[in-house]
This record gives C-alpha cells, structure tokens and sequence, in this order.
C-alpha cells in the first residue's frame, strides 16, 4: 500500500523522472508484436511501433477486420505516462524464459489439484523491444500465451506485469489519432 502510494507521489512530482530512461528522439523506442501460429502470416512488421517523438505506427495484418497501415501521435504527456507506466511494471528486467516455467509449473499444480488438464491448439506470440537510453541495442522479449497464463495465475508479478504491458500497448492500436496510409493484402503489406 505505501509503495503504491509512493509510486503515484511520484508521478505526480516528476513526470519525466522515469521517462528520461528511453530514448527521447524520433527514433524508435517501443516495438510490440503479437500473431498467433494459427494464421499463416508472411508480414514481418511489427503491430505497433512508438517513436521518441511520440510517433505511432499501428500495422494491422491482412487478416484482420480493420487491416492497413496507420500512423498517428501521441501528446507529450500521453507518451511519458506511457514510458513512466512500462518502467513501474518493470517489463525490461523480466526472463520470459524462467516466468513461463514458473507460470507452467503453477498451472500444472493447479491442474493436478483439480484433477483437470486444459490444453491449446495454437500458441499466441507476443513481443516487446524498448530502446533505453545509453543502451545500443533495444531490449527484447517474447512470450507464449502470455495473456492466457496471466488470466489463470495471478500469483507471478512478473507474468501479470507483462500482460498489464500487453493491455497497455493494445490500447494504443486504437488510438483517436490514427489515421489509414494504405491497405494490407494477403501475404504482405502493399509499399
């Protein structure tokens, strides 16, 4: 209770304290993809993709309703509580490698107690890049059915930082500032 009381203290003296940590240029700063093995999908564009300047740029596959590409652009203050909100989950330290067999043992446990097994057909892929500052290379992970594990346990801080990341990322696919550049087609994006 009092970290949390801290944390928003802390936002609300400083803004831009945790911001400082990313790049603050129009280069690229956060990258987030998720596709299922499901849908064969030759694109290898990123979901979406947040630029230091606040630049957004959302790629919806072919097969989807609203497919196409779209940019738009966040306020300065819509992109530093986006940053300053990725730094509180603590996303960039996380092993997505260890969290999963942490997350597959519990549900395994779970499982075992209730005398149930619950198996998918498909695996959803999701993945992140940050780009911090002082760093050359962005930062990358991946998970596996990153939101189904979270919605199952929420005993792993990790695993239900992540998914909070994933929640916050897919708000921005509709943000009110997107406007359509062109159209997806089968097999890849048209240039």
């Amino acid at each position: 209770m009092v970290s949390k009381a801290l944390t928003i203290l802390l936002l609300v003296i400083s803004p831009m304290v945790f911001a400082d940590n990313f790049i603050d240029d129009g280069n690229l700063i956060i990258e987030y993809d998720n596709r299922s093995n499901g849908i064969i999908n030759s694109d290898t564009a990123p979901l979406l993709q947040v630029f230091g300047d606040g630049k957004i740029v959302v790629t919806q596959p072919w097969h989807r309703k609203n497919q196409g590409i779209y940019e738009g652009q966040l306020e300065q203050q819509e992109l530093h509580k986006l940053l300053n909100q990725l730094v509180l989950f603590n996303v960039f330290d996380h092993r997505p490698d260890f969290v999963e067999g942490r997350a597959k043992s519990e549900i395994e446990r779970i499982e075992s107690a209730k005398s149930i097994s619950i198996h998918y057909s498909e695996t959803v892929t999701t993945r992140f890049a940050f780009a911090m500052a002082g760093e050359k290379a962005m930062r990358r992970s991946k998970w596996n059915n990153l939101q189904r594990m979270s919605g199952r346990i929420d005993s792993i801080d990790a695993l239900s930082q992540a998914a909070q990341t994933e929640s916050l990322l897919q708000g921005l696919l509709t943000h009110s500032s997107l406007t359509r550049l062109t159209d997806a087609k089968f097999g890849g994006l048209t240039q």
